[in-house]
């Protein structure tokens, strides 16, 4: 179970994220194409006067303009698979109706995960039992913070940060507390892997 920070592997600008399935997950590094299953948070940085949405349904607002936007959850089928939907998805919108699309990498600037491919729970799956503890911890360090914006949606995995806060600040708090964060999700799964 390793943690590690794929920021820079999402956000090099030689990567074609034109390219599907294979030739895509080709132009990464071998651990980052055998991250399958695991935890992850994200933290972008809008630097536009328009928002970024995704495409589920009718579009949910995930980064506000001018703002910093921070997304967690599980991922199941592979870390890359998933960032190459979050590559399709998000978008900002123009008053005249015309898209932005493509801008994935661009405002990517924190991308750490916790990979728990190797981890053994017998019919359970590790990124199923793990993310409602992972999702409410780092929600909570941002929380303590005083950085989560008010009256957003509770239900989303992804949180809007109080205008003034640098991605930067928020990048080096979820970096100091994810090993500990991490360790506490290594020891229950050696617990949990021992009575299955």
């Amino acid at each position: 179970m390793t943690l590690r920070d794929l920021t820079d592997e999402l956000r090099n600008a030689e990567r074609s994220w034109a390219r599907g399935g294979r030739r895509f997950l080709e132009q990464f590094s071998s651990a980052a194409q055998q991250t399958q299953v695991g935890l992850y948070v994200l933290v972008h940085e809008n630097a536009s006067e328009h928002a970024i949405y995704d495409r589920n349904g009718d579009g949910r607002l995930l980064i506000k303009p001018n703002a910093i936007g921070v997304k967690y959850g599980k991922f199941q089928n592979g870390f890359l698979s998933r960032r190459f939907t979050d590559h399709k998805h998000l978008h900002r919108r123009r008053p005249d109706g015309s898209e932005e699309v493509d801008v994935f990498a661009s405002v990517l600037r924190y991308a750490l995960v916790l990979d728990l491919s190797e981890i053994d729970l017998g019919p359970a799956n590790a990124a199923e039992v793990f993310e409602p503890y992972w999702n409410a911890m780092l929600e909570s360090v941002l929380a303590r913070k005083g950085w989560l914006t008010i009256g957003q949606s509770w239900q989303s995995e992804s949180r809007h940060v109080e205008p003034g806060v640098a991605w930067e600040s928020v990048r080096n708090e979820l970096d100091a507390r994810a090993p500990s964060l991490a360790q506490r999700i290594r020891d229950a799964a050696a617990v949990l892997a021992r009575t299955e």
